[in-house]
């Protein structure tokens, strides 16, 4: 009976040791808002006359659009790609008419969208989503 005694106390001291130590471990980031921002998604979507696209004739009007779902209350969102100057920030409701006109020695014109946490221990940038188109 003294014998599981003490086996009892041992483990409740072990139960309760792991506990701390769990808790200790526990990364710095589990009280950050923005510690699924990786996990968010997007489309881009390339329309040319109001028809989605994937290739286009060189010189057609093309309008650039994006949708998101980001895991984090306070985000910046950048475009890159044609039409857009380098990493460009947009607002989550923009669009962009552009010609397609590839960069020189390509036939493709590929749009990236990216985000960055802005209250965030880890804040990115994280790639959300890429298209291409060809040009003919």
């Amino acid at each position: 009976m003294k014998r599981l005694r003490i086996i009892g106390t041992l483990l409740a001291t072990l139960a309760l040791t792991a506990g701390t130590l769990g808790v200790a471990a526990a990364p710095a980031y589990a009280d950050d808002q923005c510690q699924f921002i990786h996990l968010s998604s997007g489309k881009i979507t390339v329309k040319s006359n109001g028809v989605v696209v994937t290739s286009v004739p060189f010189g057609a009007n093309l309008t650039v659009s994006w949708t998101q779902s980001i895991f984090c209350p306070s985000y910046t969102l950048m475009m890159v790609g044609p039409g857009f100057v380098e990493a460009e920030e947009v607002n989550t409701t923009s669009r962009a008419n552009i010609w397609a006109i590839p960069p020189q020695g390509s036939n493709t014109m590929t749009w990236d969208m990216w985000v960055y946490a802005a209250i965030s221990d880890n804040p990115g940038p994280y790639h959300i989503t890429q298209t291409t188109i060809a040009v003919f």
